[in-house]
């Protein structure tokens, strides 16, 4: 189930059409929210296809997909976003993270917030 909220999330992310008009005003913990659940869903992506590019990095798969889930499930909730809204936020944070060393550098404080969170 998890799995394919997360593939239809990052599918609508690539199609929205959802302009920076209608972006939501996000607090800055939200923003980390979307940062690091971007940031998990391509390090995992990485790991599965055996890429060690980020170094040694725990698994991120199933905590890093929880993570993903509850943290836009709650931005969805606290802000009123639609799917299509949320998408778009996530695509705009996956076309900053695959520039340069985006990912490398985002990984060390995503991976503290993702221990903070108790997953």
């Amino acid at each position: 189930m998890r799995k394919i909220l997360l593939a239809s999330v990052l599918l609508v992310a690539a199609s929205t059409g959802v302009s920076a008009q209608e972006a939501p005003q996000l607090t800055p913990d939200q923003k980390v929210l979307v940062r690091c659940s971007a940031a998990f869903s391509l390090a995992a992506n990485l790991q599965e296809h055996g890429d060690k590019s980020l170094g040694e990095i725990p698994e991120l798969r199933a905590r890093g997909m929880e993570y993903f889930v509850r943290a836009m499930a709650s931005l969805m909730d606290s802000n009123s976003l639609s799917r299509a809204q949320v998408s778009a936020l996530l695509k705009e944070e996956i076309k900053s993270l695959t520039k340069d060393d985006a990912l490398a550098r985002a990984m060390p404080g995503c991976l503290a917030s993702l221990e903070a969170s108790g997953l």
